[in-house]
C-alpha cells in the first residue's frame, strides 16, 4: 500500500512539474539567445545608439531568465508544500486520513516525493543553465580556450590548487572536516524538507486560525533559536581554538554541531509529524 501511496503522491503534481520543467528549457533558450545577441552586437555593430539601446535591455532579459530558472525550483518546492497542506489539513484531509495506510507512510510518502523532485528540479536548473551558457558564451569561451595565455593561467591556477589541497590534507582534523562536510551535503535537503513539513504540521494541526500565517511564525522562530544556538556555541569553538592555532578545531565543531542539529530536527521533526497526524488532527 505505501508503494501505491508513493505513485499517488508522484502523478499528482507530475503533469505540472514536467511543464514547469519544459518552460524552464525555454527560458535557457531565451536568456541564451538573449546573451548571444548582445554579445554579438557588441562585436559586429557599428552603431553606438544600437548597442546603447538594444545591449541594456538583452542583458536584463538574460538576469530575468536567471532569476527565473531559481524561481523555477522555488516554484516546484513551494507547489509540494502547497499539495501537503490541502491534501492533509484541509477538507482533503477526510479522504487520506481514511485510507488504510498508517501516518508515518502518509508522512514518508510525501517527505520522499518532495525530495525526489527537489533533485530533478535542481538538476534540471543545472542543467538549463549550462544550455544558457552554452549559447550565450560558447564562442567567447572556446576563444579563450585557444588563447595561451589562457592554458597557463589554467596550469597555474592548478598548481596553486593542488599545493593548498596538500597543505590543508597536513593540517590536522581536515580529513575529518572532509567527512563532516560529505554528511552536511547529504543532510541539508533532509533537514530543508523536515523544517517545513513539521512546522506547517504543527501550524495546521494546532492553530485553529490562520494556519498558513501560524506556520510561517513557527518556522521563522525554529529557524532563530537554531541559528542562536549555532552561533553562541560557535563563537564559544572560536575563542577555544585561539590558542591552539589549528582553526580546522572549529570547523569541524561546527559542522559536528550542525549535523547534530539537521539530526534532530529530522527524527524530531518526522516523531513530531506523524505524533500529530495521528492523534492530534481536527480537521475542518
Amino acid at each position: 500500500m505505501f508503494r501505491k501511496l508513493l505513485k499517488y503522491e508522484w502523478r499528482a503534481n507530475a503533469q505540472l512539474f514536467w511543464i514547469l520543467s519544459l518552460a524552464a528549457l525555454g527560458v535557457a533558450l531565451l536568456g541564451g539567445g538573449a546573451m548571444w545577441g548582445a554579445n554579438y552586437i557588441t562585436s559586429h555593430s557599428t552603431s553606438d545608439v544600437a548597442i546603447a539601446l538594444v545591449v541594456p535591455g538583452m542583458y536584463m532579459l538574460t538576469g530575468f531568465c536567471f532569476l527565473a530558472l531559481a524561481g523555477y525550483v522555488v516554484a516546484v518546492e513551494i507547489i509540494n508544500l502547497v499539495r501537503f497542506y490541502k491534501n492533509k489539513f484541509t477538507d482533503e484531509g477526510y479522504l487520506t486520513f481514511t485510507l488504510p495506510v498508517e501516518a508515518k507512510h502518509i508522512y514518508l510518502s510525501t517527505f520522499l516525493n518532495i525530495l525526489l523532485w527537489m533533485l530533478i528540479s535542481t538538476a534540471i536548473m543545472v542543467c538549463c543553465l549550462i544550455i544558457m551558457l552554452s549559447i550565450g558564451m560558447g564562442d567567447t569561451i572556446r576563444e579563450w580556450m585557444n588563447m595561451a595565455d589562457f592554458q597557463y593561467i589554467m596550469d597555474m591556477l592548478n598548481v596553486g590548487l593542488t599545493e593548498l589541497r596538500d597543505e590543508m590534507a597536513s593540517t590536522p582534523g581536515y580529513g575529518l572536516y572532509t567527512v563532516l562536510i560529505g554528511i552536511t551535503v547529504v543532510l541539508s535537503p533532509l533537514y530543508s524538507i523536515s523544517m517545513v513539513m513539521g512546522c506547517l504540521t504543527m501550524g495546521s494541526v494546532l492553530v485553529k486560525k490562520h494556519k498558513i500565517l501560524a506556520s510561517i511564525g513557527i518556522y521563522y522562530g525554529v529557524s532563530m533559536v537554531s541559528s542562536t544556538l549555532t552561533s553562541t556555541l560557535t563563537s564559544f569553538f572560536t575563542l577555544s581554538s585561539i590558542d591552539t592555532g589549528n582553526f580546522f578545531v572549529v570547523y569541524n565543531c561546527t559542522l559536528a554541531l550542525s549535523i547534530l542539529l539537521m539530526l534532530g530536527v529530522i527524527i524530531g521533526g518526522y516523531f513530531l509529524s506523524v505524533h500529530l497526524m495521528k492523534n492530534k488532527l481536527n480537521l475542518p
